[in-house]
Order: structure tokens, then C-alpha cells, then sequence
């Protein structure tokens, strides 16, 4: 199992960013007396929404965040799949709405 490192990873992206303790906390509605624990070598964040929140506004992701790792995304061909549809089908696309450049065309007829 990978170890936590948020205290390096938070420590660097806040440099990176040129963002003090006290705006993350502002921005992510974390408190600063969390934050700072998260600083802290061995700390362990319990709350999965503070972990995605901060994450988000460090524009990384949360197993970055945590672990200073890059999550691999797998190869299409290598997703598992099945066929669950099988038969003849009839598609039908119905617009609900017009947008763009489309609408404009629609309310200038």
C-alpha cells in the first residue's frame, strides 16, 4: 500500500500556487485548524468531501493530493466489457432545445 504523503503534496502545491493556508481554507470551507494537521507528517485526512474540496480547488486530484501519484487510466481495450443489448433497436434523437448559433437562426425566421 502507497503511504499518505498530503503533508509534502499539500505543502508544494500550495507553494507552486502562491496560496497561504488561510485563502485555501476560504475557498474550500475546510478550517484552517485542519488544514494545518494536514501538514502535518503522519496526518491521515478522515473526510472524503474536505479531501475532494481541497483537491478541486488545487486544480489535482484527490490520489495526488494524497499520494504524490499520477492514477494511470487503463487502456480502453483493456476495460472489461459485455454485450447486454442484443436484438434490433430503433433510435430516436428528439432536441429539447436549441442552443447556439442554432437558436439565433430560429428566432431571426
Amino acid at each position: 500500500m502507497t503511504e499518505i504523503q498530503i503533508h509534502r503534496i499539500l505543502r508544494r502545491l500550495l507553494e507552486q500556487r502562491s496560496l497561504s493556508l488561510t485563502r485555501l481554507a476560504r475557498l474550500t470551507g475546510v478550517p484552517h485548524s485542519t488544514l494545518s494537521t494536514w501538514l502535518l507528517p503522519g496526518s491521515r485526512p478522515s473526510d472524503p468531501l474536505q479531501i475532494a474540496s481541497v483537491a478541486r480547488a488545487l486544480d489535482t486530484s484527490m490520489h495526488y493530493l494524497l499520494f504524490g501519484e499520477l492514477e494511470e487510466e487503463p487502456a480502453i481495450e483493456h476495460l472489461p466489457s459485455e454485450v447486454f443489448l442484443d436484438g434490433i433497436y430503433r433510435v430516436r434523437l428528439e432536441r429539447i432545445a436549441q442552443t447556439g448559433s442554432s437558436a439565433r437562426k430560429a428566432r431571426q425566421r
